[in-house]
């Protein structure tokens, strides 16, 4: 786990500000000499420079649970809610036996996942980049998955939120792909058998068929952030 003792100082921002409250920016490299950092000649900071800055920020900000924001994470609130994506992949999946096909490795489109009040929300994603506000959210055809809201029926899944947010997603994600998909949500994709179509995928290289992904609830990512106060 990272931590804010594993960094080096490297550069010096001071603000100056005049009469009138404008506010100006220089920037001084950092050179370390006798295991002391000396400020090198100051620079003044374009406003590109500065756009970079606050996005490194962004994807690297060190949180009050410690440790750093994973660049997966959309939004966090102060109680603990997070918002964070995966990207495609082949992933093991776990069905129990009352479903009637075999469990093994398959491949799952991007999703979109929610720990909100420590139940979990998931979405299936087309987009494979980072999603933003625009990126349209559709259903997960998974068993488990209650409606068009992504909301989960936790089941064997075991979602805990202590710890930094790296250990609660990781801990989140295990829990999921881990869990053994059961019940409801069958006819939650194009073809109207999640069942047929997860069979037709598991133990082969077929890629996800996105064309089976079913609208959600939520048009995008946006009106679901807005709608669950992220």
């Amino acid at each position: 786990m990272e931590s804010f003792s594993d960094y080096t100082p490297k550069q010096a921002i001071f603000i100056y500000r005049n009469k009138a409250n404008n506010v100006h920016l220089r920037t001084h490299d950092l050179h370390i000499q006798d295991n002391r950092p000396v400020l090198g000649e100051g620079r003044s900071m374009s406003d590109e420079a500065i756009k970079a800055l606050i996005v490194d920020l962004g994807k690297n900000v060190i949180t009050q649970r410690g440790g750093l924001l994973p660049k997966r994470v959309l939004s966090v609130r102060p109680n603990g809610d997070i918002l964070w994506w995966v990207k495609a992949a082949r992933r093991q999946l776990n069905v129990h036996e009352c479903v009637g096909i075999k469990s093994g490795i398959a491949p799952f489109p991007a999703l979109l996942f929610a720990l909100k009040d420590s139940t979990l929300k998931a979405f299936a994603l087309k987009k494979t980049g980072t999603p933003t506000e625009q990126t349209r959210l559709y259903r997960l055809p998974l068993w488990n998955l209650m409606g068009s809201h992504g909301g989960m029926c936790m089941g064997s899944a075991d979602f805990q939120t202590e710890g930094t947010y790296r250990e609660i997603i990781e801990k989140a994600e295990d829990g999921f792909f881990n869990s053994q998909f059961s019940h409801a949500n069958e006819s939650a994709c194009k073809s109207g058998s999640i069942s047929k179509m997860w069979a037709a995928l598991v133990g082969t290289d077929k890629p996800f068929p996105k064309d089976e992904l079913l609208p959600c609830g939520y048009h995008n990512v946006g009106e679901f952030m807005k709608a669950s106060g992220f």
